[in-house]
């Protein structure tokens, strides 16, 4: 029997034979073989990929969730809103300065290597032209915060820039060829690192500082682990040609990134700048957790979308395909995770993190929209990427930051850090839309199909939330801490049984 490999990605062209005669220990020796060896086949590369990705994602986000959990026990508000003010500096400076040269080096077709060297050795001049920046204008941006004991903070994260600059570029291999099981050994290792270095350091020294020392071993080791993940050995190379050549796509990349930037984070600026450390301390975490969504879990889609797309970008139909799989896939993830965690979220905070967080809620409520719409609209971005028009996408983030621009600040003076989060779901609805609905003309589909797309998994929330809230408040015996028990498991059969069921009537398809 011959059954078809489907892919969220990719459209089921390519077939793997299967015996279904065969018993389910055969079966599991196949598929554990398969996690290692995908065969050669693009859907079946692709299909793994994703495996791969959804384990490093769920490994990076479980580990940080275990660290912010047993930090925010161990330290203050405070703390978190120092670390942020470092990490927006460093974000700030790495957006404004990103070459662009991984998306050019996965987008571009045929060998790399005569461009790996040069894009090392950018990479390293980058590193220490901006850990000096940092180091140097340490004092300056902990003025601008209005807190001066960010300044030693900053010194140090500005070093830690200087030998991320030696990462190894050849591990870029891992994400062009889709070799996401070495993506994965290469990426997780530093992660746990970091966790266990910033809690043995918190009982130790309960001070902001057991962040920082996590963050740098997490660097540091990073670097490390790139040369023993890849066998590539750069050597530094000053081909204007080559850098040229890279910069020409990384161009609309950084542009990109830089407005990436500051729809992400111009509320954490200026939450930081008009109210306190202790405010931006709430505010981040906020924002931490009510993008599980939008930045963890169909981020990884987007992540294995990009060097697949990239090999179907002359071939418009399967490429549109392609690409209203991942958005289904999206979009069923997205719409229940959101909703869900509104529902429990004063009882999961309270439980994981203590009473003291509680303020964060109304923020948190907020930003989970935002977090909805960046899921659902992040799916345009890679395939406007792999099809050589990332005008498209940097156009509409520069849209969304204009508007944001306006509204951040008076909305935050009048509101707090409500007041930020509405301003970011506010100005950030329009420019998703608009951007939609020009990657579905580009496809040429009809815009019906978009709207069927994201429908049935609006709708089937929609269902499962009016279920949930009606037995939260009928049955108050039930609520507080039992909430967390059995509300993710009757959310759960409630959307999945309303999902199978438009996927049997209304022929709704996943795969």
């Amino acid at each position: 029997m011959i059954v078809r490999v489907s892919s969220p990605h990719l459209p089921p062209n390519d077939e793997v034979p299967i015996d279904e005669h065969s018993p389910p220990t055969g079966r599991i020796r196949r598929a554990w073989r398969w996690l290692f060896k995908p065969g050669d086949t693009l859907t079946s590369r692709a299909v793994n990929a994703g495996f791969w990705a959804y384990a490093l994602t769920l490994s990076v986000r479980a580990l940080r969730t275990i660290r912010v959990v047993f930090l925010a026990r161990i330290l203050a508000p405070a703390d978190f809103g120092l670390m942020a003010i470092a990490l927006l500096t460093l974000d700030l400076i790495n957006s404004f300065t990103n070459t662009g040269f991984d998306q050019a080096l996965i987008q571009r077709e045929g060998d790399i290597d005569d461009h790996l060297d040069a894009a090392w050795t950018v990479s390293i001049a980058r590193g220490v032209a901006l850990g000096a920046i940092v180091i140097l204008g340490a004092p300056l941006i902990a003025s601008f915060f209005h807190n001066p004991e960010a300044t030693a903070i900053l010194r140090v994260m500005g070093a830690s820039m200087i030998v991320a600059g030696f990462k190894n570029v050849g591990v870029i291999y891992f994400d062009k060829e889709l070799q996401f099981r070495e993506r994965f050994l290469f990426r997780s290792g530093p992660h746990i690192i970091e966790t266990v270095v910033a809690i043995v350091l918190a009982l130790v020294m309960r001070s902001v500082w057991a962040l920082v020392l996590g963050l740098v071993a997490r660097e540091v080791s990073l670097v490390i682990a790139s040369y023993i993940a890849h066998p590539y050995r750069p050597r530094l190379s000053f081909d204007r040609q080559r850098m040229g050549e890279l910069y020409r796509f990384g161009i609309w990349v950084l542009g990109s990134a830089i407005l990436s930037y500051l729809s992400s984070n111009l509320d954490d600026v200026v939450v930081g700048r008009v109210l306190d450390a202790t405010a931006l301390g709430f505010y981040t975490n906020a924002f931490t957790l009510s993008s599980f969504t939008g930045r963890q879990m169909t981020g990884v889609i987007s992540q294995v979308a990009f060097p697949a797309y990239s090999r179907l970008q002359s071939d418009i139909p399967r490429l549109r395909n392609a690409y209203f799989r991942t958005l289904r896939v999206v979009a069923v993830i997205a719409f229940p995770v959101a909703t869900g965690l509104w529902l429990i979220g004063p009882e999961l905070v309270e439980t994981l993190m203590g009473a003291k967080w509680l303020p964060l809620i109304p923020a948190f409520n907020v930003l989970l929209i935002w977090g909805l719409l960046r899921s659902i609209g992040s799916t345009t971005g890679p395939l406007l990427l792999a099809s050589g028009r990332p005008a498209i996408n940097t156009q509409s983030q520069f849209a969304a930051v204009v508007l944001l621009a306006i509204a951040i600040y008076p909305f935050t003076k009048w509101w707090g850090i409500v007041g930020a989060g509405w301003a970011t779901v506010v100005t950030g609805i329009g420019p998703v839309v608009v951007v939609m609905i020009l990657t579905t003309k580009y496809l040429s589909a009809r815009l019906r199909e978009l709207v069927h797309t994201l429908a049935i998994p609006a709708v089937s929330t929609a269902l499962m939330a009016s279920v949930l809230l009606a037995i939260k408040y009928a049955l108050p015996a039930v609520s507080g801490g039992w909430l967390l028990i059995w509300a993710p498991i009757l959310g759960a059969l409630l959307y999945g049984g309303t999902i199978l069921a438009a996927r049997k009537y209304l022929n709704y398809q996943l795969g």
